[in-house]
Order: C-alpha cells, then sequence, then structure tokens
C-alpha cells in the first residue's frame, strides 16, 4: 500500500485545534519582523524560540502582547531562551490602593461591631466567629426579633449564612412579622442564600402573619431566577399567581438551566440564564463578582459584570491588569470600567474574543462599549497605521 493510499482524510465534524492566543501573537511578531527586513537565519531562530517565550510568558502571569514579543525579539535571540521570572501575583486590594482614594477609599475603617446582630448584618465573617466563640447564642432575637440568620440572608452574605447554619441556626425561625431567613434572601433577590437555606432544610411555603409566603414575594419582584428555584424545590403554586409573561419565563428558564448543566454542569448564577454558558468561566468569574461585591454591588449586578469581563479577557489576572491600566479613584473603580461589557449571544464562526480583549486592553471603556458588536465584527478594524484600533 502506497503512503497516499495510507492518508486518511479528518472527519468534517472535528474541528482543528485552536492556535493558543500566546503562539497566535509570537507569529504576528514575527510576520512584523520579517516586514522589517531581517536576516532570514534570524527569522528562523526566533520561529523556534519566540512561540515557546510567548507561552512562558503567560505562565509567569506576565500580560502578552505583540509589542512587549517584538521588544524582547530586538534584545537578542539569548534573551528569549530564559524562562521569564514569575512576578508577583496582581491583587486588586493591591491596585486599588494606588488610586490614592482619599476621603472615597473602598476599605473604609469602621468600628467594630457591637453584638452578634450587628455582625451578621455587616456580613461580617470574622465578627460572627468572634461573638460564637465568646457564647453568643446562635438563635438569640433582637428587639425585632430578627435572628443573625434572618440578618444575614437579608444582606445576602452567604459565607455568614452558612457558617451559622453549621452552628446550627434555625433555618425557619421568624421574626416578630412572621418573617423567615429564606423570605429575607426572596425579597432581596439573594438567590445563593436562597439555594444554600433550602439546601439545609428551609421551608418553602411558610408562611407570615400578613398570610405572604416566599414565592408571593418572588411573584411581586418578578425575579424569574428566584420562582424557578421555588417551584423547582416544591413550593405551592396558585395559577393565578403566575402573568404570562412570568410563565414564558420560566419555561425559558428551564431550558436554559438544561444549556448550562450540560455545558457548565451547574444552574446559571443569578441574573445570567438568559447568557450563553460558553463564555463562562467558574474560577476567574467567582474571583471578580468577589471584587465587585466588595464595592457595593448588587448579587445580580455583580454577576452579569463579572460574566462579560471573565468572557471577555478570560483570567482573573487579566482582568485585574485592565483594572490597573484603567482604573480611576472611585468608589466602584472595577464596575466603572466593566459595566458596559456585553457579549455577543452566539459565539459565531471567526469571532475572535481574544483580539477583542487586547483592542479593550489598549483603548478602554471606550472599546469595550462595541464588544457586543463582536458577533458581527469578529475581529476590531485597526487604524490606519496599524498600531491601535479604530
Amino acid at each position: 500500500m502506497t503512503a497516499e493510499k495510507q492518508k486518511t482524510k479528518m472527519p468534517q465534524d472535528v474541528q482543528p485545534k485552536e492556535i493558543p492566543a500566546p503562539v497566535r501573537l509570537a507569529r504576528e511578531a514575527l510576520e512584523i519582523l520579517k516586514a522589517e527586513g531581517r536576516a532570514v537565519a534570524e527569522i528562523e531562530k526566533l520561529a523556534k524560540t519566540l512561540p515557546a517565550f510567548a507561552m512562558n510568558l503567560e505562565r509567569s502571569g506576565e500580560e502578552v502582547t505583540v509589542d512587549v514579543l517584538l521588544a524582547h525579539a530586538r534584545t537578542g535571540d539569548l534573551n528569549l531562551k530564559r524562562t521569564p521570572e514569575p512576578k508577583k501575583q496582581r491583587t486588586y486590594e493591591d491596585i486599588v490602593a494606588k488610586f490614592s482614594l482619599s476621603s472615597e477609599a473602598i476599605v473604609k475603617e469602621v468600628l467594630p461591631p457591637k453584638d452578634l446582630f450587628e455582625a451578621a448584618h455587616r456580613g461580617d465573617l470574622k465578627g460572627v466567629k468572634k461573638f460564637l466563640a465568646s457564647g453568643a447564642t446562635v438563635d438569640a432575637k433582637d428587639a425585632y426579633g430578627h435572628t443573625a440568620l434572618i440578618l444575614a440572608a437579608w444582606n445576602s452574605n452567604a459565607d455568614v449564612v452558612r457558617l451559622l447554619i453549621e452552628q446550627h441556626a434555625k433555618v425557619d425561625e421568624k421574626d416578630n412579622k412572621g418573617m423567615t431567613a429564606l423570605m429575607m434572601a426572596a425579597l432581596n433577590g439573594n438567590l445563593d442564600v436562597a439555594r444554600l437555606l433550602i439546601k439545609n432544610g428551609a421551608n418553602v411555603n411558610q408562611m407570615n402573619k400578613s398570610g405572604r409566603t416566599v414565592l408571593i414575594y418572588a411573584v411581586d419582584s418578578d425575579d424569574t431566577d428566584m420562582l424557578h428555584l421555588l417551584l423547582k424545590n416544591g413550593a405551592h403554586a396558585n395559577l393565578y399567581l403566575l402573568t404570562t409573561p412570568q410563565t414564558k419565563r420560566l419555561e425559558n428558564y428551564a431550558k436554559a438551566c438544561t444549556q448550562w448543566q450540560k455545558t457548565t454542569y451547574i444552574d446559571p448564577p443569578s441574573g445570567l440564564y438568559e447568557e450563553n454558558p460558553a463564555y463562562f468561566s467558574s474560577k476567574a468569574f467567582e474571583a471578580v463578582r468577589v471584587m465587585l461585591e466588595k464595592e457595593g454591588g448588587s448579587e445580580k449586578g455583580a454577576n452579569r459584570m463579572a460574566f462579560g469581563a471573565t468572557g471577555l479577557f478570560g483570567t482573573e489576572d487579566r482582568v485585574l491588569h485592565y483594572l490597573e491600566q484603567w482604573g480611576k479613584a472611585g468608589k466602584q473603580p472595577l464596575h466603572d470600567i466593566i459595566y458596559d461589557i456585553k457579549l455577543p449571544g452566539e459565539k459565531t464562526p471567526g469571532m475572535d474574543l481574544t483580539a477583542w480583549a487586547d483592542a479593550v486592553m489598549k483603548c478602554g471603556p471606550s472599546m469595550a462599549k462595541l464588544v457586543k458588536f463582536a458577533d458581527k465584527l469578529p475581529v476590531p478594524e485597526k487604524s490606519a497605521d496599524g498600531q491601535t484600533w479604530s
């Protein structure tokens, strides 16, 4: 049998392996070096070493761009054979500290909480631990009948709620108006807290002194995420409670959950059921969501912005680099530069989010507003001199 006959065609449903972004950028740099008239022998050496150097840059946490690679290449081939020293990992706190926020500081010095109730309401995990360790009763009530768990659920602090449950807090304890922790979570759209409470046995059909149930609060808030969670876990629904649009959204939510489970193995985080799960990166999303919550963002708002930013930039470090480049003094420095990032509904053929991320990194929030058009313009257009984007 001849070598020609031994060749087999790649099945049509098998896609060619995607080229890593650092390698693609190295190839772009090589093309520029060729256009500069560099010797053939030098280009051949760089063709072997530059892609590897680019990959090493990324692994060590450095920013990889064409300009960076060109700068290293022009210093000589020997410099490319060294693996860059890992640099200190960026942190949100370190970057924000550079902005000299003065009176608008995000992390303000406050007096320590005076009791368990205040610590729970603030979401002060260390404070809650301290008071419990000092003998505070986990189910004690304040003048309004609030337990620490009810206050933590009201304030949407899942970590404090989790700790209190671990300390055997009663999940269905009521305040003076008959409100439970789950009702507080539903009233404020705190889906993560509601999931945690239900998982630990909270009654989804509890009624307060006004005759209102958890489901009624979710209906009044028109909260599709919360409605789906409650109905899925046995909430009794009188059909007249739900409007036709709400019923339709619940049907769409159920379909979205199936797609999210298939792609990411989780239900969509609060506020994201209409988003494409193909963009979701769990580790980066969670890290950026926590940063946004430190800035006082709501659960759904933080989720939406974290989804857009991490879907575009891919990693926590890239988001932090963007904050370092474009952040300014203020109460919400990260929020202010990523709230306009909206990802296209579908990943269309040829759409290059890496190129879009590079453009946003270079041009800032004005370019970030245009990412939503990436399905129609797969690669952002470069300026006439090729040095930036138009």
